[in-house]
């Protein structure tokens, strides 16, 4: 390849004389451009070169990325293994620890069961107990209701058996007494009776005697019989009672 077909020495001076540049300048520019271009050009065998050797690079960077994956994949595996294992071992402890506590959860349960169930067996005879206490407290206030009725049926039959002697004693005592009040009432009747008969047996006399005749025993006065001694034929002398 010549500096020809890659750089245009010409064009590159007309541009740096139209820029102000001398003949002599531009053309001292071109020459040294050129050698610069020379001195840096690629040959084909230096590109090869650069190939092969980028390849050889490239293989080598393969092979320690793939050594570097698999050391990293390795060592990931191993990780992934150990963290698997601690996980395996760590849920197994949990799993344990669950057991563990499901068991003592369980065995509170039971103890707890068996304790209510003793409280509540207990409540149940204390409560039985009490009802028993309650029951034969009534039962025994019911016979002693029963008791303390029949004491005031009792009663009630005394009083009224002593009401009923009471009244026959009284109809006895006022049957004697209403006897005896007749007997006393038929003697003054019959007494009257006498008293009359005695006295209408003494006016007849009287009577009988001649007209202006009096008895000793009267004072006239002013020729009249005194008034006190006026009474009807039959009617019962002073003092007697009907």
């Amino acid at each position: 390849m010549t500096i020809a077909a890659a750089f245009d020495t010409h064009r590159f001076i007309q541009s740096l004389i139209k820029s102000g540049f001398t003949e002599q300048q531009a053309e001292a520019l071109a020459y040294e451009q050129v050698s610069l271009l020379n001195s840096n050009l690629v040959t084909a065998e230096d590109l090869e070169k650069s190939r092969l050797a980028t390849e050889q690079r490239m293989v080598e960077i393969r092979h320690a990325t793939e050594v570097q994956i698999a050391e990293l994949r390795s060592f990931t595996e191993s990780q992934i293994a150990e963290s698997r294992n601690s996980a395996e071992s760590r849920i197994a402890e949990v799993k344990a620890e669950v057991e563990r506590a499901r068991l003592a959860t369980e065995a509170q349960i039971a103890e707890l069961r068996s304790s209510t169930e003793s409280q509540i067996a207990e409540h149940r005879r204390s409560t039985e107990a009490q009802i028993a206490e309650v029951k034969a407290e009534v039962e025994r206030a019911r016979l002693a209701t029963e008791a303390r009725i029949a004491e005031v049926k009792a009663e009630v039959e005394q009083a009224r058996l002593a009401t009923e002697a009471q009244i026959s004693e009284f109809r006895h005592s006022s049957a004697e007494e209403l006897a005896k009040h007749h007997r006393e009432i038929d003697a003054q009747l019959a007494q009257h009776r006498q008293e009359s008969a005695a006295e209408m047996a003494k006016h007849r006399r009287e009577y009988r005697r001649p007209i202006g005749a009096a008895p000793s025993r009267i004072r006239r006065r002013n020729g009249k019989t005194p008034p006190g001694n006026r009474r009807p034929i039959g009617a019962a002398p002073p003092g007697i009672r009907r």
